[in-house]
């Protein structure tokens, strides 16, 4: 990802990117670079949306990090069914039928002037 500049995005969204790190070799590693590097690009106001499998206490962790200045948030969301069959929608109580949406804040405040700023700068 070294090709984006620090502060590029205002926002980075990841459906089951972590988790599919956290299955491969090394993941532990893998994971806080890709961590490192979404914090890099991300704004100072930035904010890293992350859809994912696992519980909480199996995540949370790895956005704990000291070196992270960010707010973090957890909410687990029920998947959508279509289905009205009963198995399906006693499903929706089971904690393994859920995802857990992650966002963390970045707390470093604005790092880019304004849109506005930006071009008044130009004149």
């Amino acid at each position: 990802m070294t090709d984006f500049a620090t502060t590029e995005f205002d926002a980075v969204i990841d459906k089951g990117m972590l988790d599919a790190i956290l299955c491969g070799d090394n993941s532990k590693t893998k994971c806080q670079e890709m961590l490192n590097e979404i914090y890099r690009v991300l704004a100072g106001d930035g904010v890293y949306i992350c859809v994912s499998y696992g519980y909480p206490n199996e995540r949370l962790h790895y956005f704990k990090r000291d070196h992270f200045n960010w707010e973090i948030k957890a909410e687990k969301v029920n998947k959508m069914t279509t289905s009205s069959l009963p198995v399906v929608q006693n499903l929706q109580d089971d904690p393994d039928y859920c995802h857990y949406v992650y966002v963390m804040k970045k707390l470093d405040g604005p790092s880019r002037p304004a849109e506005s700023e930006h071009e008044e700068s130009k004149h």
